[in-house]
């Protein structure tokens, strides 16, 4: 078993400016599983049935997508396509949502 968590997908943003993490779960104890994106890669072990890859550096805003992939231990690919780098904004709120900060 080998999973991606699922706030990762196809046309997703990831932040510029900041460091890109990328983590799952895998039954394969001390497995290597790699991410690679845009230039930047990186690599860690499954521990404890989890693992999170934090990549090499960081990126400006571009609004050219690329592809972000992930090998897992056994060699099996996954890709996630049209991946942006910019600001990601979490909102969160009730009815007030709609009114402008000032």
């Amino acid at each position: 078993m080998f999973k991606i968590s699922k706030v990762f997908g196809d046309n997703m943003v990831v932040q510029r400016d900041e460091v890109v993490r990328v983590w799952g779960w895998s039954d394969a104890e001390g497995g290597e599983v790699s991410v690679d994106f845009k230039g930047l890669c990186g690599s860690a072990a499954v521990t404890d049935g989890a693992w999170t890859v934090t990549l090499d550096g960081t990126l400006p805003a571009d609004p050219a997508p690329a592809d972000l992939t992930v090998t897992a231990p056994d060699g099996a690919v996954t890709v996630f396509s049209g991946v942006l780098v910019g600001d990601v904004y979490l909102v969160i709120g009730q009815s007030n949502i709609r009114y402008p900060l000032e």
